[in-house]
């Protein structure tokens, strides 16, 4: 089988691209592609930046380029819902674009049955998916989600990814990890070492660092965060591969 993996990040991707066998990658205009292998699977990794127009747009063009038969989106996400743990595995049933004040949900059917497949190794709870369109501090977010909502995360690239793949009827997964709860906000800052397309760049971290010392010790907790949470994604990843 082919799967599209999909990460806005590197930290996101790192632990699933320790594991794979393989890796070859690819010249892209936009965003960085990487094939591997793993178990029987032909795997197209895609670091896609953040936010949802680069998301939906290096989406596009793995479908055409590749052709995939499986796309899963994989991830880091703030938690909307109390007692929340750090590194959560929460796999989205339903996903909902927020723009404004305006939520628009579709629905993530498990057709083949893969969430009861995924393990008894594997610890992850159904939840639901809030997709930012703009940076939102958690406290604007949280009167948009239904009270009976079941683990609502937060996070700014699934919802072009499902609708690509509704639209294409391609089976499609997504995965987060929890790095910051419900009372945690990210600094505003951290998501703006970014160049234009989205995607990371060390020296606007270390320049930030150097002219806001003060958000070193938040640096140093995501960056331990980050790594266990991608671990947590990497297990998730080779769960699915095997139930596929």
């Amino acid at each position: 089988m082919k799967i599209a993996v999909t990460g806005a990040l590197p930290h996101e991707l790192k632990a699933l691209l320790k594991h794979v066998k393989s890796q070859r990658r690819l010249p892209t205009h936009a965003f960085r592609i990487t094939q591997a292998t793993y178990l029987s699977h032909d795997i197209v990794v895609v670091k896609t930046g953040i936010g949802t127009r680069n998301a939906k747009e290096a989406l596009k063009w793995v479908l055409g380029a590749f052709n995939p038969d499986f796309i899963l989106s994989i991830g880091f996400g703030g938690a909307l819902y109390e007692n929340a743990s750090i590194c959560d595995l929460i796999v989205a049933t339903s996903v909902s674009l927020v723009s404004g004040n305006s939520v628009k949900t579709i629905q993530i059917p498990d057709e083949n049955g893969l969430f009861n497949r995924l393990g008894s190794g594997t610890s992850v709870r159904a939840g639901s998916f809030f997709t930012l369109e703009t940076l939102m501090e958690k406290k604007a977010v949280k009167p948009l989600v239904p009270m009976d909502t079941a683990f609502p995360v937060c996070e700014m690239e699934t919802f072009p990814l499902a609708e690509l793949a509704r639209a294409r009827q391609i089976p499609f997964l997504a995965f987060r990890s929890i790095t910051d709860r419900l009372d945690e906000e990210i600094p505003p800052e951290f998501l703006k070492v970014t160049d234009s397309a989205g995607h990371y760049r060390a020296l606007k971290a270390a320049s930030l660092l150097l002219r806001k010392p003060e958000l070193i010790p938040m640096a140093a907790q995501l960056a331990t965060r980050s790594r266990k949470a991608s671990e947590t994604l990497w297990q998730a990843f080779d769960s699915l591969a095997r139930a596929l």
